[in-house]
């Protein structure tokens, strides 16, 4: 193992030290970082208790494992404090769960809807939601244009699961049908980290963005026309914001890219 990435585990053995409150946890996640490097991952599910009393259930699986450096850690989806209202959310891409227990507990978010193809990923998530008491709706399915079923590619890596003309067949549901589930209410925030189908999703139907204030994500411009995806988003008055903005004063300061409603923030 290089020595950098051994500097980098160790980093992240105290910062996780610090947000569980326990020596024991955080040795153990940083033996599992080092397992996993060495081809020993496991279905096994391991747990985490953190400091505010939240359980995360995981697998030492190189996907979960930079998940969680990623979300509680590095806290990648935090939110720009201009975004008051926090109680609609949609998480796109739910992968077992942790970014939608992360943004309901840090934020208090508590109408939600979760859409995740990968069937053990759903089955890991709903136990994370359970246990911490987070209500949501879980749709076992991947999101697109339209319901209706489409092929998706399972990966070794937890979070690298696509849509894919190979595979297996799995149910596939529109923003449409998960919108319903809202009443009719605007949806303060969309996650959405769906592996490079973000054309895919945006490609037709996208009357639902009209309900949508702020989205945060991960684009894929390996896979993907970014560019498509910014166009139809602006179609819908929802304008991009690239992540790592907020150096400067009244800037959104978020870390991931984000789709902001047009007249929510006024970053002149």
């Amino acid at each position: 193992m290089r020595l950098r990435n051994l500097i980098s585990i160790l980093s992240e053995c105290a910062a996780m030290r610090k947000q569980s409150g326990s020596s024991n946890a955080a040795l153990r996640y940083a033996t599992n970082q080092l397992l996993v490097r060495v081809a020993a991952k496991s279905s096994k599910t391991q747990k985490m208790v953190f400091r505010d009393g939240t359980v995360l259930n995981y697998r030492r699986n190189l996907g979960d494992l930079q998940s969680i450096r990623e979300i509680w850690l590095e806290r990648h989806y935090r939110l720009p404090v201009w975004l008051k209202q926090r109680k609609t959310l949609v998480d796109l891409g739910g992968n077992i769960g942790m970014t939608t227990l992360w943004l309901a507990k840090e934020y208090g978010f508590s109408e939600i809807v979760v859409v995740e193809p990968d069937a053990t990923n759903a089955s890991l998530l709903r136990t994370n939601l359970d246990t911490n008491g987070v209500g949501a709706k879980v749709f076992n399915a991947a999101i697109g244009p339209k319901d209706g079923e489409i092929n998706f590619a399972s990966s070794n890596c937890s979070n690298r699961g696509r849509i894919s003309s190979e595979g297996v067949t799995v149910p596939m549901v529109s923003m449409p049908t998960v919108t319903e589930y809202f009443r009719g209410d605007a949806i303060d925030l969309v996650k959405l980290d769906i592996e490079g189908g973000e054309e895919f999703l945006v490609s037709s139907n996208c009357g639902w963005m009209d309900s949508i204030n702020c989205v945060i994500t991960e684009l894929h411009p390996e896979v993907i026309d970014v560019r498509k995806v910014i166009s139809a988003f602006a179609d819908r008055e929802l304008v991009y914001h690239p992540g790592n903005a907020g150096v400067r004063k009244n800037e959104l300061g978020n870390f991931m890219d984000m789709f902001v409603r047009a007249g929510v923030f006024d970053t002149t």
